[in-house]
């Protein structure tokens, strides 16, 4: 997805042959997503942004879940703000944990 990013991401993705880059004029992470979603051909699909770091084990974690449970249709889990601010970072982090436990 190019959601009019001006940092040449959406070049570089376009230089893999196996990459379709869809470009989304609205700014806004719900159009780009949305847009993403309409053109995609998998069966699965992630919402992960140029500058996410995946943890070890991400994906296999992710298609372990839709092996388990043949009618789980969507699939969320926390992710690390690496590159926010410090309160955002520890903000996620409470929320997180807030959310284990309940």
């Amino acid at each position: 997805m190019d959601n009019a990013s001006t940092d040449g991401t959406a070049d570089a993705a376009g230089r893999h042959p196996d990459v379709i880059v869809v470009r989304e004029a609205r700014k806004g992470i719900t159009f780009a997503r949305q847009a993403g979603l309409v053109r995609s051909r998998g069966d699965l699909v992630a919402n992960i942004d140029a500058d996410s770091m995946l943890t070890p084990g991400w994906v296999d974690t992710r298609l372990r879940g839709f092996a388990q449970d043949p009618a789980l249709v969507c699939l969320s889990g926390p992710q690390r703000y690496f590159d926010a601010p410090a309160f955002t970072r520890l903000a996620a982090r409470l929320f997180y944990g807030v959310t284990f436990l309940t």
